[in-house]
């Protein structure tokens, strides 16, 4: 049981915590067969309840590959040597300490993590200049927010220069739509929930100063999570009377508060997210691939397929709509049909860069061409959904943008290696119909344009504030260390990769 726990409590920005209850009574279940199987071989039933964790433990080390038949072939030998042993009467208090911790350590940490993220703290950050406007009040016309985010959405100098793919008709069409846009946009960091906490800050993170004070990267990711969906941007929009959407995308880094409205995908597989991720770490895929097999169900392509169907048009106005779509990013499952596929086996689950692509030119190459697949599924089906959205009555911004670019050369801890071309240029694209609104958003076209201005446009034009549009910089995030913000050189950032 300890053993899906403490996954979940290194990934609780990733799955829910209902996810994992089912894998912690098979492992229960396992362990205790284990465990009664033991006791008839050997004496000491302490010793034995010891001995009938190793299997598990081997299968969370080492997956299920040829260093797993070792260990087992040597636990074997180690159950038959001690089957006659006894052990010390302060040996019993060892053991059951340590099946205490293995249980309570990672209880404490999903604990943690869950009183961070819910707390009132998200509202009131000081060095954001949204903290001070969160009783301002709005004209009586109010317009229609539409934020939709496309994870992992590479900007067209990357598309075109270094994967080959010319991007110009999406766009085209785009400004054919009325929108602002810019191909090409430098991001802040590499990381999603960075970025997007930037933009809902409408400032740059600052090492040492809350958010970024946890050095436990679940903690912060969590809290990050939370600011993106229930920051003083909300607040602000809650205070004016807008009612906050968000859709589910299919992922469990944003932290929504619990009054909020979710548009949830219905989960119909046999296997949710959790059980996926825990199947590929245990390699548990190689053993059931019929359980494990990719079905149009899976939850990684039922959330993306179900969020461009919205129009929200059902909820009254004014409101606020984010959409946070994990596409083209990781998992390459869908191809530019929308249907399912396997033709991309090496990136079914949302691990990117260098944890999947390891440095190898052939992954390295199929990892661009599953991208590609999935990003003109994506383009059609955003194109579909931004036409919907322009024909419901009264007036609105839209907002469509990338939060970093692709991965097939990031390195998630080493800025030296990554191509930051790739990884920091996306896109941005803003509609508005209202002419004083669009006004407002003029420097989206600039090349030094940065997305962290995104709001400080909107509350100019809807609370008659003037707040400065912020130059662009740029820092990398070491994934290990989501607390160390390393500034980069902006001069870097545009160069060609190898």
């Amino acid at each position: 049981m300890g053993l899906p726990l403490t996954l979940y409590s290194h990934n609780q920005a990733a799955f829910a915590g209902g996810e994992v209850l089912r894998s912690m009574l098979v492992f229960l279940l396992i362990a205790t067969l284990l465990v009664v199987i033991l006791r008839r071989v050997v004496t000491n039933r302490v010793l034995a309840d010891a001995l009938a964790t190793a299997p598990l433990i081997g299968i969370w080390l080492l997956g299920l590959g040829w260093q797993l038949y070792l260990l087992m072939s040597a636990w074997l030998l180690t159950c038959f040597i001690l089957r006659n042993w006894k052990l010390p009467d302060n040996g019993v208090s060892v053991f059951n300490a340590l099946a205490v911790g293995v249980v309570f350590l990672p209880v404490f940490t999903i604990f943690q993590v869950e009183r961070i993220s819910y707390g009132d703290w998200a509202q009131r950050i000081p060095y954001s200049p949204f903290s001070a406007a969160t009783e301002t009040p709005m004209g009586a016309d109010k317009p229609d927010i539409y934020h939709i985010v496309l994870d992992a959405y590479a900007g067209s100098d990357v598309l075109g220069g270094e994967m080959g793919f010319d991007n110009s008709v999406f766009f085209d069409e785009l400004r054919s739509l009325g929108f602002l846009v810019n191909e090409s946009i430098i991001v802040p960091y590499n990381e999603t929930v960075h970025t997007m906490s930037a933009i809902f800050l409408g400032e740059y993170l600052r090492e040492g100063e809350f958010p970024i004070e946890s050095s436990f990267p679940p903690q912060l990711r969590s809290t990050l999570g939370a600011l993106i969906v229930r920051g003083p941007v909300h607040d602000i929009l809650r205070n004016n009377g807008y009612s906050l959407l968000y859709t589910d995308p299919g992922h469990e880094f944003l932290r929504f508060p619990n009054d909020a409205v979710v548009l949830q995908s219905k989960n119909n597989g046999p296997l949710n997210r959790f059980e996926l991720h825990l199947g590929m770490v245990s390699g548990l895929q190689g053993v059931l691939p019929s359980l494990y097999q990719v079905t149009d169900e899976d939850p990684l392509i039922r959330s993306v397929k179900d969020a461009f169907k919205n129009d929200f048009g059902e909820f009254e106005s004014p409101k606020f709509a984010y959409q946070h779509v994990l596409a083209p990013h990781t998992p390459f499952i869908i191809d530019r049909t929308g249907s399912t596929t396997m033709e991309f086996p090496g990136f079914t689950s949302t691990a990117e860069g260098d944890t999947v692509v390891l440095d190898d030119p052939a992954r390295r190459q199929a990892y661009v061409m599953g991208y590609l697949e999935k990003l003109r599924f994506v383009n059609a089906r955003a194109i579909e959904q931004i036409r919907k959205l322009r024909a419901l009555p009264g007036k609105k911004i839209i907002v469509l943008h990338g939060d970093h670019g692709s991965g097939s050369k990031y390195w998630l801890d080493d800025p030296n290696r990554t191509c930051l071309r790739e990884r920091f240029t996306s896109f941005l694209a803003v509609y508005t119909d209202d002419p004083d609104i669009r006004d407002e958003f003029g420097w989206i076209t600039d090349p030094s344009a940065t997305p962290v201005n995104l709001y400080r446009s909107v509350f100019n034009a809807l609370l008659n504030l003037d707040l400065e549009m912020l130059p662009n910089k740029s820092s990398f995030v070491r994934y290990s260390a989501p607390h160390q913000i390393h500034p980069l050189d902006s001069h870097r950032i545009p160069l060609a990769c190898n």
